[in-house]
């Protein structure tokens, strides 16, 4: 039965701002062709608000690429980000790694057809850190225009508002993938699919518990609170694994934006306040570590690249504790020692080995079930094959069936069992007598059911030797 995800529409009033008709200003539209929706690529959030910074610089009317200029303080306006001294080397590096990036896609040309398309993205980086007019430029990859310029027939418009301050490239993504459906009002797509225009390869998100609470939900959550479309999605299993996703895709008018008409015919400008804004790892700890311990600002800078904050927490919890005991001699030099090796106190090691059991057991849990799943489709598979091949041998030969039924009264009658009286439709009518039925049937034909044995059991032995392993006293049934 598919199991339905409901995604609440509602918004608390609080966290939108409805300013004067007055305030309003002009709606920045994203375009681009369906078919770079559907690329194949994968984009951080900073590759990611890069792109949709360029093509909010494209305008309808332009037959070619231009050098767009993005002036760092007004690309942290435009994602609501918090103003950091690092900002722009974190925007130049993720910009130099866009000009390594090629889009992948199906392209509908007038010459050939639908071909296989190959593009770079971006070329030409350039850049400047100063001040106040910190920059970078860019361009778009000529080869790009059919995907961006002068668009006629099958694409995508949406206000760049809706997707500013979605904070992972999977939520953007997501929404771009639901909004072209909006009209329609529901997309479906199976799961591998829709990790491939996720750009998840293989390796990631094995389990597709993990990739529903930490993709589709959040995306669900995101889209819902901070866009103009939400969605409910469905999941369509084969046997007990979940392969396809219906989404079912809404307008969702409490989330209203720039130029929107309101109930009462008055259009207003919604200015959309984050929930949860990116901070800073250096701005978000750096007052708390330096003012208690007098930790070297560059030092400290130095020592959280490639940290979490759940690192930094874990590090201020073990100096904490290590002060508490009296045995910290330089509290500075511990912290940084803690954080660059991850030391931890007791508790945290006790906390962190209950997780690491709780995660094994229910990667265990889902190995097993994809077995069990995978064990019973094989066994259907088997079932099936063996139905039809009695099907078809006694289409092909009429007397078949009533042979088996009489080699089956013989041998009945040489143990003392009364089967003479039985008749077809007692045959057909009872399970135990059917099952004798085929079994005296797989026995004349053996060969041809040999064939079916061959091609299903090994699989299906190798399926159960692995369920066991994972689970010595799994019941089979």
């Amino acid at each position: 039965m598919a199991k339905k995800q409901v995604n609440s529409k509602s918004k608390s009033s609080k966290n939108l701002v409805v300013l004067k008709k007055q305030e309003i200003r002009n709606t920045v539209l994203i375009r681009k062709a369906n078919e770079l929706v559907e690329a194949k690529y994968r984009f951080d959030i900073w590759e990611t608000r890069i792109f949709l910074k360029m093509l909010t610089m494209i305008k309808s009317t332009d037959t070619g690429f231009k050098e767009y200029l993005i002036y760092i303080n007004e690309f942290i306006n435009d994602f609501q980000l918090t103003t950091n001294k690092n900002v722009y080397a974190i925007i130049k590096d993720a910009a130099e790694k866009m000009m390594q990036k090629v889009i992948k896609t199906k392209l509908m040309t007038e010459e050939d057809g639908l071909v296989d398309f190959m593009s770079p993205l971006v070329t030409g980086f350039k850049g400047r850190d100063e001040n106040e007019g910190s920059f970078i430029k860019l361009s778009f990859h000529p080869d790009m225009k059919p995907l961006l310029l002068e668009l006629s027939r099958r694409y995508l418009t949406y206000d760049f508002r809706n997707v500013a301050n979605l904070s992972s490239p999977y939520y953007v993504r997501i929404y771009e993938i639901l909004k072209q459906y909006e009209k329609i009002g529901q997309r479906r797509l199976s799961v591998t699919q829709l990790k491939e225009l996720l750009g998840i390869d293989a390796e990631e998100y094995k389990m597709y518990g993990h990739f529903k609470s930490d993709v589709i939900l959040k995306a669900q959550q995101r889209l819902g609170e901070r866009t103009d479309i939400s969605f409910e999605f469905e999941e369509i299993k084969r046997g007990r694994r979940v392969v396809d996703l219906l989404f079912k895709i809404y307008a969702n008018r409490p989330n209203l934006v720039d130029g929107d008409v309101a109930d009462d015919n008055t259009v207003v400008f919604v200015k959309e306040i984050p929930i949860e804004e990116e901070t800073d790892l250096f701005q978000k700890f750096y007052p708390i570590v330096g003012e208690y311990w007098g930790i070297n600002a560059g030092e400290f800078r130095k020592r959280i690249v490639g940290k979490t904050e759940e690192d930094v927490k874990n590090a201020i919890t073990f100096t904490k504790e290590v002060i508490k005991s009296g045995a910290a001699k330089n509290p500075a030099g511990l912290f940084l020692d803690a954080l660059t090796k991850g030391l931890k106190t007791k508790e945290q090691v006790k906390k962190d080995l209950a997780e690491d059991k709780k995660r094994q057991f229910e990667a265990k849990l889902e190995s097993l079930k994809v077995l069990v799943e995978q064990f019973e489709e094989k066994e259907a598979d088997y079932v099936k094959a063996i139905n039809d091949g009695i099907r078809i041998i006694t289409q092909q030969d009429e007397t078949a069936a009533s042979r088996a039924i009489e080699r089956i009264k013989e041998s009945q009658k040489l143990l003392g069992e009364k089967m003479t009286d039985k008749t077809i439709e007692d045959f057909r009518q009872n399970e135990f007598l059917r099952g004798l039925v085929k079994r005296e049937i797989m026995t004349e034909y053996a060969d041809s059911f040999k064939a079916i044995h061959d091609a299903y059991q090994p699989a299906i032995h190798a399926l159960k030797n692995d369920i066991l392993v994972l689970e010595p006293n799994f019941k089979f049934e």
